[in-house]
């Protein structure tokens, strides 16, 4: 037989008897300890439970994609007491109730809310979501996740390099309808705004090309093109004083 070489044993190792367990002792750093461990867990949980009831992103998710599809409607409403055509007689009527007469008290009624309804609905809106279309880059980055969840409504059906199109879409309801507020008795002016507006906006989804799915973006721009060809042509039949 060869000779053996002899090792050292731990002195709790040697001294074990058969049968007996040993145990592994583990220092830990001296800045680790169960107390920090547990009220760290603590913070973070009453950070994550404070954020979900404070600000729950589902809920604002849900009320900005509900205030987005009625935004064009609820603008339209909000600049209707602003339309007054002009009669023969010199007095002016509201375009859209000529029953009521621009200046009556029914008018100023109809013009506070509509007042109230554009700059709470209609510029809060836009002002919120430019501000967020500004500031969802920095959340991204900054791994804020919960905030760019809140507003996906406004970006989530386009390319990353088009996350912002959702504010010109918006913006498209308004400004579509202020023609018609400051040149009322002037329908080929009203033509030529809407037509600029609408070719404006058809550029940029040419140039952008936007959409995720590539069919939406085609038919985005055939349908942009039809509504500015038919407005276009509706001018054949205007009358000119």
């Amino acid at each position: 037989m060869g000779d053996c070489e002899e090792v050292e044993l731990p002195p709790d190792v040697s001294s074990a008897e058969p049968g007996d367990v040993l145990e592994e002792k583990v220092e830990l750093p001296p800045d680790v300890t169960d107390d920090e461990n547990l009220a760290k867990c603590q913070v973070a949980s009453i950070r994550y439970l404070l954020s979900v009831l404070i600000f729950p992103v589902g809920a604002v998710s849900t009320c900005g994609a509900f205030l987005q599809i009625g935004f064009s409607t609820m603008s339209a409403t909000s600049l209707a007491p602003m339309m007054c055509y002009k009669h023969p007689n010199g007095l002016r009527s509201v375009l859209k109730y000529p029953n009521i007469i621009c200046g009556s008290d029914e008018h100023t009624a109809m013009l506070v809310i509509g007042w109230i309804l554009l700059v709470v609905f209609v510029l809060g809106f836009v002002a919120l979501c430019t501000f967020a279309v500004i500031q969802v880059p920095t959340w991204s980055a900054n791994r804020r996740d919960h905030l760019v969840a809140a507003v996906r409504f406004l970006v989530f059906r386009f390319r990353l390099d088009s996350w912002w199109f959702g504010l010109p879409l918006l913006a498209r309801g308004p400004l579509l309808s202020l023609p018609v507020v400051f040149a009322t008795d002037y329908p080929p002016i009203q033509v030529i705004a809407i037509a600029m507006i609408m070719s404006g906006l058809l550029v940029l989804q040419m140039h952008f090309w936007p959409w995720k799915v590539p069919v939406l973006n085609l038919t985005d721009c055939i349908v942009s093109f039809g509504i500015t060809l038919l407005v276009t042509a509706s001018s054949i039949h205007l009358k000119i004083d």
